[in-house]
């Protein structure tokens, strides 16, 4: 076991909140700066999106040392936030850092007629330029909070939402095209099956709550979800 670095660098002052989301740049541009990033946000996903590689990021968790790697640019780490978790990084590095709260990301899963939603998971090493490259639009807000235009913000964390909650919390969101169930016919079949959860369900009758033959219903819903009725 090793201590608890004292000597913490202060946050980036270059940080904003939107709807309960905040984002911060946290970046060490000198050779003797060196960042510790807390993931003490209980309730909250924290998720670090590297701009540039960074050589010999240390992850602590409570007071012990568990890994040291070198980080390519875009790499990609989430963090269920309250678990003791601390990320050291030194110069030069730059890191643009998502705090997601739970509730919100549920509450955005739900409102997509995705409710299954449990909780966002990433490899060790892995690199997301979508990721990165939102991070990369939200540089000029970040530099410039008093100028930062709402809509574009709010569209920036929808996007990374979406492409988290596919790629890291195992839901699955249809293209639009035809066959799909429209979003009426989603809202009732998870509904439906929802209710009965504890009984035995008819495909037929859950297809005729759509207005579907059963055979249609069947394609639809994979098309939809993924994924078939029973599975789901």
């Amino acid at each position: 076991m090793l201590d608890t670095p004292q000597t913490i660098a202060p946050r980036s002052a270059q940080r904003l909140e939107m709807g309960g989301v905040r984002i911060e740049r946290l970046r060490a541009q000198e050779v003797t700066d060196s960042i510790y990033d807390d993931m003490d946000d209980v309730g909250s996903f924290v998720v670090r999106s590297h701009l540039v590689a960074t050589k010999g990021l240390r992850l602590w968790n409570a007071n012990d040392i568990l890994s040291t790697r070198d980080c390519r640019d875009g790499d990609l780490a989430i963090f269920d936030g309250g678990r003791g978790w601390r990320v050291e990084q030194g110069a030069p590095s730059d890191v643009v850092r998502f705090q997601f709260p739970r509730a919100e990301v549920e509450r955005f899963a739900n409102e997509n007629g995705r409710p299954g939603f449990e909780t966002l998971v990433s490899e060790p090493g892995t690199v997301d330029l979508i990721i990165r490259g939102l991070s990369l639009a939200m540089l000029p807000s970040l530099m410039e909070p008093r100028s930062v235009e709402p809509a574009f913000v709010e569209h920036v964390l929808l996007a990374a939402m979406t492409h988290l909650t596919q790629n890291y919390g195992g839901l699955f969101y249809p293209p639009q095209r035809p066959g799909n169930l429209a979003v009426w016919q989603e809202r009732r079949a998870t509904e439906y099956l929802a209710a009965h959860i504890n009984t035995h369900i008819s495909i037929s009758d859950l297809a005729a709550e759509c207005g579907l033959s059963r055979s249609y219903f069947i394609r639809a819903f994979r098309l939809t979800f993924g994924t078939t009725p029973y599975k789901w």
